[in-house]
């Protein structure tokens, strides 16, 4: 993947959806989504924003905080949903005034889908990641009423709740699950 990531001669469509299939790899083609995030080509600056998200902390926030301003709010966006679970210390100045922008438009994104279980679970994800646990679990609870199958809400919502040391809740939660 890493290989096709990096090869000019590809699509930029192949060489985006390679970058994207390595966002869970910590360590194989950094320098290349890195490097990938300063590509002419936005297709290609989505794919390095997306395949950041599995990167060490620093790589992260020297890859991702430049397309915090990219002109493609696609770029931002993602940019800024995968910096959420970056201390908000790692940012200042300008950095943190970007990334408050772009994240924003991500939220204000999802918030058009509420009717959508994805779109509650995207906006339970950033506000659990900048520490707003209350909305959280209401946005975690209104994917769950959409889709009472929504594995993944139902998880994050149980984990959420037994860090608030919330057990029974949390217990609660995966019980109705199970039904």
């Amino acid at each position: 993947l890493s290989l096709v990531a990096a090869d000019p001669g590809m699509p930029a469509v192949v060489r985006a959806s390679a970058l994207a299939d390595l966002r869970q790899d910590p360590v194989t083609g950094a320098a290349t989504r890195m490097s990938a995030a300063k590509d002419n080509d936005a297709l290609i600056r989505l794919g390095a924003a997306e395949s950041a998200e599995g990167l060490p902390v620093d790589e992260r926030l020297a890859t991702l905080t430049p397309l915090l301003r990219d002109p493609r709010r696609a770029v931002r966006v993602t940019a800024a949903r995968n910096l959420s679970s970056v201390s908000a210390e790692r940012l200042s100045g300008d950095a943190k005034t970007a990334f408050d922008a772009a994240l924003a438009e991500y939220i204000a994104a999802q918030e058009t889908a509420l009717d959508m279980p994805g779109a509650q679970f995207n906006l339970g994800v950033v506000y659990e990641n900048t520490g707003k646990r209350d909305l959280a679990e209401t946005h975690y609870r209104g994917a769950l009423r959409i889709d009472p199958d929504f594995t993944a809400a139902r998880a994050n919502l149980a984990v959420l709740l037994s860090g608030l040391t919330r057990n029974a809740d949390a217990e609660q939660v995966l019980v109705e699950g199970l039904k």
